[in-house]
């Protein structure tokens, strides 16, 4: 231990007063202070959660209606349309509106880049009249589109848009067209068929016409739960209050919930793929069917199919396809089930392409070719196959 004693400076400096040496203790914020600050965290973090928010969802403006549009996203391989089994009944699953009618609605969209070009190879058939489509982007019509065309495919091929850049648009879609023309435009083939659909879409306004931010790549709804959790650290560092505190996870809930429950749906179902079946398919086996044409007293024309019997161990039903939409089903099972199918047709009539299928665990394992219903009220014929193999 050093016991040198204390020279005459040291003992000076000792007697000084050194108070200004010790560390000032910290202001804190008066309430008003507080009360400023937490206002500004809650305006920052208001300003970012409707910004963010508009980013996932933006507006473009139509010029045809004045109105401000909400744009949806879709991907390469969504329809409006998403298959004959998704529909239901005569499409009774696809936007019908209450008086049974398809309703007109237009909408705006976005689509990625290269649909057209990186468009699947392999997959299920799309079945279209009396052709089963496959390696390509099945686009049906134009101006003037099927339902389950491709729908970023078919605005490549109506000039909307670019198949190197995608973009956005505005598509109305609308109800029942009797007839599709094929064309090939912007190096897209779209395919014929003369017969009807219930639902259909087109492109009511080019894209130069439209104006307002097409949201490539700008959806920033993702970061909300990372500013909301960073802005409550600051508040409740801010206060100590449980009020104050019970107050702001109020508003970020109440908030969060709002634009949760607001988030539109998914534009479009994507088709799933069609399981792989390794073993052949039952084909139903169609009798001859009975046609009662038209006549001077009556303009109306009618066919009735039957089945012949019995149908394959482990299969529930038989499902009747008319021009790609489902009109019919008929479980086995069931004590009131009818043995036969039928349609009409008025004097309007278009040809008719129809098909069978036979359903096991609620859907249809895979329809046969089609018949052709002539306007001569001709039938030309299913091929007499009991399996398909896929």
């Amino acid at each position: 231990m050093d016991l040198t004693p204390l020279t005459t400076e040291d003992k000076a400096f000792a007697k000084k007063d050194h108070h200004h040496l010790k560390p000032k203790p910290q202001k804190r914020l008066s309430r008003p202070q507080k009360i400023i600050l937490g206002s500004i965290l809650f305006v920052s973090w208001a300003v970012i959660f409707l910004s963010f928010s508009n980013s996932a969802n933006p507006l473009l403006l139509e010029p045809s209606s004045s109105k401000h549009l909400s744009v949806r996203h879709f991907s390469c391989d969504e329809a409006f349309w998403p298959s004959a089994e998704k529909c239901g009944k005569g499409g009774v699953n696809c936007v019908p509106d209450t008086s049974g009618q398809f309703e007109s609605k237009t909408m705006a969209f976005r689509c990625p880049a290269h649909c057209v070009r990186d468009a699947p190879q392999d997959g299920p058939p799309h079945l279209v009249g009396d052709r089963e489509v496959t390696r390509r982007p099945v686009v049906i019509g134009g101006p003037i589109y099927r339902g389950d065309s491709a729908f970023c495919a078919a605005a490549v091929h109506d000039g909307v848009l670019d198949d190197a850049k995608g973009g956005c648009g505005v598509v109305k879609r609308m109800g029942q067209t009797n007839s599709f023309p094929g064309s090939e435009m912007f190096g897209v083939e779209s395919l014929a068929v003369k017969t009807y659909f219930p639902l259909t879409f087109n492109f009511p306004t080019t894209n130069e016409e439209i104006r307002g931010e097409c949201p490539v790549g700008t959806d920033r709804s993702w970061a909300l739960p990372w500013v909301t959790s960073g802005e409550t650290v600051l508040f409740f560092q801010l206060t100590s209050s449980t009020g104050a505190r019970a107050a702001w996870l109020a508003s970020v809930a109440t908030a969060h919930l709002l634009r949760w429950r607001s988030s539109p749906a998914p534009s479009a179902e994507p088709v799933p793929a069609q399981k792989v079946i390794s073993e052949p398919v039952p084909i139903p086996n169609m009798l001859e069917p009975e046609i009662n044409g038209q006549t001077l007293d009556n303009s109306v024309s009618n066919i009735t199919f039957k089945w012949a019997t019995p149908a394959p161990a482990g299969v529930e039903g038989i499902s009747m396809l008319v021009d790609d939409v489902e009109r019919e089903r008929v479980y086995f099972g069931d004590d009131q089930a009818k043995d036969s199918f039928f349609w009409e047709r008025g004097p309007q009539a278009f040809v008719d392409y129809i098909r069978f299928g036979y359903v096991k665990n609620g859907e249809v394992l895979k329809y046969s070719p089609a018949g052709t219903w002539l306007l001569n009220d001709s039938w030309t014929g299913i091929a007499a196959k009991t399996t398909v193999k896929t």
